[in-house]
């Protein structure tokens, strides 16, 4: 009889011990999922790796721990969570092949990302409710095929250079020259404008409209831009129609702000500039109206907003006068230009119909890159990426272009 007894009790401190380690392992768990219910990313990630150091086949746990590593932007672990889990059980989820392939792009690894999304597509039970899922994957799987083209095409434009007399050791964007190519008006926010430093960033000093001039083909020293248009709060984003009589602009928090930001209106009087008016709320929404372009003739405003109903975080809109002279109601320039990701920093060319813009949900090389696109009987073209060298993996966006072809935009590329 003694001969069965040390068996049974290893057999009992072995199902003991995994009980425990399970016991352990959920309560990690547990603890890892209110952490990440809360928004508390990093100690949900902590509490998640608890529990699949304890069981190591915890499939959940891999699940949100790759979630979680997503949400504080660790793209690599977020792959190798999803690439843990599909060892253990490749038909977990078909989510966890989505959340690799979205990682998988932002590591600029577009061909294992084209892979996960076909895996996406081939998991996913092809039923009615799951329609907006696969238009899901089908976007990321364009995307990965798409972005692989345009990365592969030859540079059709010289590199860029750097203005060194206008940008500074802050944020300096938005360029736009105006119609006579004499003046280029950016925004900046350096030392020396309206505002005092930002409290959370001492070298932010708020945003001003500045602008250079054209001295024997060289830009100058910047100068700051006098009030009205400038003053305590964000100013940016100058257009300017074709005359150069009237330009649109940006200003936020103001007191008679319709949102957040709103774009105002001025006129040259003489060699001064108007008060600048609110463009009413008809325009502007309760929410983040901004980044102006205004045709030649003053006739259509193109812009971005953050406005309840569209495509993504932000989209691009349009509006156009009446024969009265009135603006009518913002236009939502549709499915083809917006995408369930950003679209900002218009530019509508002289022409009236090729329309520049940043994204970042349209194919191309990582971050914002800038697009075209074309106005042909009532329909706005699929846009087309403007390539490299032009765009990068920064965020590439505001571009313009000057008379004489010479094209400006901002670039946070290193």
């Amino acid at each position: 009889m003694k001969k069965f007894i040390q068996p049974v009790a290893i057999l009992i401190l072995l199902t003991l011990s995994f009980w425990v380690n399970a016991q352990d392992a959920r309560e990690s768990y547990n603890d890892a999922m209110n952490a990440l219910n809360r928004g508390d990313f990093q100690q949900a990630i902590n509490k998640f790796k608890e529990a699949v150091n304890t069981k190591n086949d915890y499939q959940d746990a891999w699940y949100y721990l790759g979630i979680s590593f997503g949400y504080v932007k660790d793209y690599q672990n977020v792959v190798y969570s999803m690439s843990r889990l599909k060892a253990i059980n490749p038909n977990y989820n078909p989510w966890m092949y989505y959340e690799a392939c979205k990682a998988l792009i932002e590591l600029d690894n577009l061909e294992d990302a084209e892979n996960a999304a076909n895996m996406f597509l081939a998991k996913l039970e092809d039923v009615p409710k799951n329609m907006a899922s696969r238009h899901q994957g089908i976007y990321r799987l364009n995307y990965a095929k798409e972005s692989r083209k345009i990365r592969a095409a030859q540079p059709t434009m010289t590199p860029p250079e750097p203005i060194a007399a206008i940008n500074s050791n802050s944020g300096d964007y938005m360029p736009q020259v105006n119609p006579t190519g004499t003046r280029l008006y950016f925004t900046s926010v350096r030392k020396g404008g309206f505002d005092d430093p930002d409290k959370d960033n001492p070298t932010d000093f708020g945003e001003d409209l500045y602008y250079s001039s054209l001295v024997n083909e060289a830009w100058s020293a910047p100068k700051l831009l006098p009030e009205p248009l400038n003053s305590i709060g964000d100013d940016f984003g100058s257009a300017f129609t074709g005359d150069g009589q009237v330009m649109v602009y940006v200003k936020c928090e103001t007191p008679e702000g319709i949102g957040n930001c709103d774009l105002y209106i001025t006129q040259l009087v003489g060699t001064e500039w108007s008060k600048p008016m609110n463009m009413g709320n008809v325009v502007n929404s309760d929410d983040w109206d901004s980044q102006p372009t205004i045709s030649a003739d003053g006739n259509r405003v193109i812009y971005t907003s953050a406005r309840v109903g569209g495509y993504g975080s932000s989209d691009l809109y349009m509006i156009e006068k009446n024969q009265l002279g009135e603006w009518g109601i913002p236009q939502n320039l549709g499915g083809i230009v917006n995408t369930p990701f950003n679209e900002n920093s218009p530019y509508l060319a002289p022409d009236g119909k090729t329309l520049y813009f940043a994204s970042n949900g349209h194919p191309g090389f990582g971050g914002m890159d800038i697009f075209y696109c074309l106005f042909e009987n009532g329909k706005w073209s699929t846009p087309k990426n403007l390539g490299a060298p032009l765009n990068s993996r920064g965020d590439d966006t505001n571009f313009s272009i000057s008379a004489e072809g010479m094209g400006y935009f901002s670039s946070s590329r290193l």
